[in-house]
């Protein structure tokens, strides 16, 4: 935090960064599809 009160944030690297995203959005894919054939046909 500077004296005008801007905290710097370091970016984090595309090479590391890509595939945590992509690994949370498979988690969050497959949590889902799980949901969904656990739910009772209406």
């Amino acid at each position: 935090m500077d004296s005008s009160g801007t905290i710097s944030v370091a970016p984090v690297p595309l090479p590391a960064g890509l595939p945590l995203l992509l690994g949370g959005l498979a988690a969050l894919g497959l949590t889902r599809r799980k949901r969904a054939g656990a739910m009772p046909a209406v």
